[in-house]
């Protein structure tokens, strides 16, 4: 039986989208007014619907994501997300996603005129993202001291999360390899790489690979 309502069979399209428990989750009219109207055999029909009708389907997923990680986590006893909240944090995790996925192409964010910034994503050792971050600097800098600052500031998020062990990734070749062979340069990005090599000491171990710019983004399947 559900142990939302307790009173329907438990299959993939109750738990996940018809159970009248998850009517405020799904309370959104004008994104799925479709749901009091709408009937389905089964959630992979429910699915192949929402494609075929274009019905804001990364949001779609993304709240499904939602519903089934909160309901395991009330099953094993853990905190979660309260029902009420669920849809806008669902709504909130996707621009976040969003708006990495749009920064990391390059790893260098943005340039204007009077300020830069850079796209941090912190994956497991399975390729899954397990953090995310966007960072501001305030001020203009050239694209290769950008790409120092979002290595420092790289290393910084990963020991805020108490990671120890650690592979940091950059598509700027020049950049990796001064980070592995240690040379020391007086010129401004030399005072910055010194900060980078000062946040490294944290780690054990620590290594640096170069990936191309292509490769130097994130995807939709490698989100958990």
């Amino acid at each position: 039986m559900c142990d939302l309502c307790k009173s329907a069979h438990e299959d993939q399209l109750h738990a996940l989208w018809s159970c009248p428990e998850l009517d405020v989750i799904w309370s959104d009219v004008s994104a799925w007014s479709f749901r009091m109207t709408s009937s389905f055999d089964s959630f992979k029909e429910l699915v192949q619907w929402i494609f075929q009708n274009q019905k804001q389907q990364k949001l779609f997923a993304v709240m499904v994501w939602s519903i089934w990680s909160q309901q395991n986590q009330i099953r094993l006893h853990q905190p979660s997300c309260n029902s009420h909240l669920l849809a806008q944090t669902s709504k909130d995790r996707l621009e976040e996603f969003q708006a990495i996925q749009l920064s990391l192409k390059p790893r260098t964010v943005f340039s204007e005129s009077n300020f830069s910034g850079a796209g941090v994503v912190i994956r497991n050792h399975q390729g899954f993202v397990i953090a995310s971050l966007l960072q501001n600097f305030s001020q203009a800098f050239a694209p290769l001291e950008v790409e120092v600052l979002a290595a420092a500031r790289d290393l910084e998020f990963a020991a805020e999360l108490g990671i120890k062990h650690t592979v940091l990734e950059g598509d700027s070749l020049m950049l990796i390899q001064a980070l592995k062979n240690g040379y020391v340069d007086l010129s401004p990005c030399g005072l910055l790489l010194d900060d980078v090599r000062y946040r490294s000491n944290f780690f054990t171990p620590l290594h640096y690979s170069h990936v191309k710019r292509e490769g130097n983004k994130v995807d939709l399947a490698s989100v958990s």
